[in-house]
């Protein structure tokens, strides 16, 4: 099974891998036709002559997170969806243990009625 990273308003989930791959080349895009060249150096000056690569390779991690069971699967997502039973049951079949924590649970629950109670009226 390959891990995904993103679904909202796609037709299907995009892998994990395409979504790093993706961002590692924006940044490298970014880095050649948008940086000045004076932040450019001084970013070389700090990372050294392997800087450009180095910036593309921690672009690309940014969402290694989510390459776990726990964001995989959605546990605890406020709303579960029929594939997030599937995906935990692929993981499960695979190996990987789903289970959390009840400590992180409650903090979920608690993190999700603190975002309710801060939206504005309506939302």
């Amino acid at each position: 099974m390959g891990m995904w990273s993103k679904s909202q308003g796609l037709r299907e989930r995009y892998p994990l891998l395409s979504h790093q791959l993706d961002t590692a080349a924006s940044a490298l895009a970014l880095w050649d036709r948008w940086l000045r060249p004076g932040l450019r150096q001084i970013i070389e000056d700090s990372l050294g002559a392997e800087a450009r690569a180095w910036v593309a390779f921690a672009a690309g991690q940014h969402d290694t997170g989510k390459a776990n069971p726990v964001f995989q699967a959605q546990i605890g997502a406020a709303n579960t969806e029929q594939w997030h039973v599937q995906v935990r049951k692929q993981l499960e079949a695979e190996g990987f243990s789903c289970e959390v924590p009840v400590e992180r649970r409650m903090l979920c629950v608690a993190m999700r009625k603190c975002r309710r109670s801060s939206s504005p009226p309506g939302s």
